[in-house]
């Protein structure tokens, strides 16, 4: 559970004070990677901006943490310590006023002359605000000096997608804590629900979604070690404004595509393990759905389509939604393509007044007339060779007809493929 408390800052410019909500919480997951990487991101600043000292200031209920610091020469800050609120830092102000804040030269502006910073001949500040996805402040991101400067737009854009870096790695660690809680939902929830099919889809949704988050996050990390390597090679050249920017994009680019997957898979898995009537987009929903597959799509060579009536939307039974939509797609994987390379599912949704009407269908063998007969029978394997308890099919029927109050029908035939058709109503009860 995500805890706020608050804290109050001193906004030096006008002197008032705000309150704002930080999220310590949080705060407990951010693991060694992401301040390795921030140290990175840190080290670079303060050589493209040339500057003694760039900061991530992390915001306490009483106090504010120099989280991580520069390594470079001259840092007058020490990592990790803290200085209580109130008393107008420069970081106060730009959490406060939730903008950023450029201090050309502290000792020629009343405001700033007394600053405590200015003890540390800190006298020039250019700061932005750091926030977690819900608005929780974290912080700041700041690159402090000894002497007058004014910064040109290149550098305050620069400044700006330092931040943006940082954030996504807030947005990454946030999917991450939701993610682990979904997986300890699901862990007391497993010892809780007697449906094996349920238990089933689970796993397999845990497995898909642990092998697809692999690859952005091994793409991140990899740019990040590139981007490391670039600023402490002492015998290289140092890196662009450009090649910077240029990383810290594909950085992001990765970062994004992992989210996503945390996000598909969460609403999945609480739909599963919940299991509420909801009014769910079949679009957005089933492509959630086909998205939690992924690995094992890919892993089999079998690409799926959908296309979806556009606004179609049903109060449904999410939990059996997903159950009908996963059988029906591993159904097909599993059985429809023995010896064909060409393997594709194509989903298709449409509606009615009062009905949803979803197919899919597939380019696989096909199945014969006396196997149509026990298609939906309980365990009843058309090749026995196969893997699979021969329950799948049952249970859709069970779910579709007995459920949902819908209608299930299966149309085959022999080297032309498959097509499932089911039809639901818009409308149905938790019964």
């Amino acid at each position: 559970m995500v805890v706020s408390m608050e804290s109050v800052v001193k906004i030096r410019k006008e002197n008032t004070y705000k309150t704002v909500s930080i999220s310590e919480t949080l705060s407990e997951v951010l693991d060694d990677s992401i301040v390795a990487k921030w140290q990175n991101v840190l080290d670079l600043a303060a050589d493209l901006f040339n500057v003694p000292s760039a900061l991530i200031m992390k915001l306490h209920s009483n106090e504010i943490e120099v989280f991580v610091k520069s390594a470079n020469d001259g840092n007058p800050y020490e990592e990790h310590e803290k200085a209580p609120l109130g008393i107008g830092l420069y970081c106060e102000t730009v959490i406060g006023t939730d903008s950023m804040l450029q201090v050309p030269d502290a000792l020629d502006d009343p405001v700033w002359a007394e600053n405590p910073d200015v003890k540390l001949k800190m006298i020039n500040y250019l700061g932005l605000p750091i926030k977690w996805p819900n608005g929780d402040v974290f912080g700041t991101i700041c690159v402090l000096d000894d002497h007058r400067r004014n910064y040109d737009n290149t550098l305050v854009q620069l400044i700006h997608t330092l931040k943006d870096t940082v954030e996504k790695d807030l947005n990454l660690v946030n999917d991450y804590f939701n993610l682990q809680k979904m997986m300890d939902l699901l862990e007391r929830s497993q010892k809780l629900i007697g449906d094996h099919q349920k238990n089933q889809v689970i796993s397999e949704l845990v497995s898909n979604i642990s092998h697809e988050i692999s690859t952005p996050i091994g793409l991140a990390y990899t740019a990040a070690t590139l981007m490391r390597k670039i600023a402490t090679d002492p015998a290289g050249d140092k890196a662009s404004e450009s090649e910077i920017l240029e990383g810290s994009e594909l950085i992001m680019k990765h970062l994004e595509q992992a989210s996503e997957l945390v996000k598909a898979f969460q609403t999945i898995a609480t739909d599963i393990v919940v299991g509420k009537i909801e009014h769910v987009d079949m679009g957005d929903y089933i492509s959630s759905i086909i998205m939690s597959m992924k690995y094992d799509l890919r892993k089999n060579g079998v690409s799926v389509s959908l296309r979806c009536q556009e606004g179609v939307k049903v109060a449904v039974n999410s939990a059996a939604l997903t159950q009908i939509i996963i059988n029906l797609v591993v159904n097909a994987m599993k059985h429809a393509f023995s010896g064909l390379s060409d393997k594709e599912i194509d989903i298709e949704v449409g509606s009615t007044d009062s009905q949803v009407l979803i197919t899919v269908s597939d380019n696989g063998c096909g199945i014969s007339e006396s196997g149509l007969d026990d298609i939906f029978k309980p365990f009843v394997k058309l090749n026995p060779s196969l893997d699979g308890s021969g329950m799948g099919l049952s249970i859709v029927k069970e779910i579709v007809e007995n459920k949902l109050m819908g209608s299930i029908e299966c149309h085959s035939e022999v080297g032309k493929g498959t097509i499932f058709n089911v039809v639901l109503p818009k409308e149905t009860s938790d019964e």
